[in-house]
């Protein structure tokens, strides 16, 4: 189902057109409707259409409308018992322009031309999305040099569970080794990890996000191999933000 947006001042017109859709296109899930730019803004934030019918007669501000989609990325389909917003609509590449009374047939094709616009874009998405999955776990992959007492110990990003501070002296606890006493302070090993999704929830702990099993609400992070993290107060919000992202 495709998640659609009406924008009418007239109420008899948008019952009209919420009718014909309801019946001649199934596929497009009516979850909102406004006749005022306060109203369509509301719904723009909670509802995040995929694709919006609007009459361009209602008082909303259409500047910010860019190759046939709102800043929110939504196709458009404009309907009006006027010629005047054909320019408007040829401007913004529009799924569709639909003259009042509405064609059935015209309908339908609008609505199927905004459905391709929108399967690419989320194929587009998902894509992307898998790119940047594998980039991410390729990097992880990737030997890191952890300089110790003895020289170089080599592992991988997504080898590494957590690292402690001690003193001026870093413990790095793997997956795959004995611990390894770095010779490097937590500080460096921050900025050397953050960029593999590692995250530092307090002055003497940074971890892999992707080790954590639980959160416990008084402020502990419990890892996969069972040991106990502590979240500081100041760094609670950005480490519940950015694991509810994951």
């Amino acid at each position: 189902m495709i998640n659609t947006t009406l924008l009418e001042n007239e109420t008899k017109e948008l019952d009209v057109l919420e009718t014909k859709i309801k019946r001649f296109c199934p596929y497009l899930e009516v979850n909102g409707v406004a006749q005022t730019a306060e109203g369509a803004k509301v719904l723009f934030e909670n509802k995040a259409p995929d694709l919006v019918f609007i009459n361009p007669g209602t008082p909303l501000d259409l500047s910010d409308i860019q190759n046939g989609k709102t800043e929110q990325g939504m196709e458009l389909i404009f309907v009006s018992d006027s010629f005047a917003h054909t320019l408007d609509a040829s401007h913004s590449h529009a799924a569709g322009y639909l003259f009042r009374p509405i064609n059935n047939d015209a309908l339908v094709h609008a609505a199927e031309r905004a459905r391709e616009h929108i399967a690419l874009k989320k194929e587009h998405e998902r894509r992307e999305e898998l790119l940047e999955k594998l980039l991410k776990e390729k990097k992880a992959s990737e030997l890191i040099g952890i300089p110790t007492m003895e020289g170089y110990e080599f592992v991988s990003a997504n080898e590494i569970i957590r690292c402690e501070g001690l003193q001026k002296c870093t413990r790095v606890v793997t997956t795959t080794k004995t611990d390894i006493i770095s010779s490097y302070n937590i500080g460096e090993f921050i900025k050397l990890l953050e960029p593999y999704h590692f995250f530092s929830p307090h002055k003497s702990h940074l971890i892999n996000l992707a080790y954590i099993r639980r959160y416990l609400r008084e402020g502990t992070i419990v890892l996969k191999d069972k040991t106990t993290i502590p979240v500081s107060k100041r760094r609670k919000c950005e480490f519940l933000d950015q694991v509810v992202h994951l």
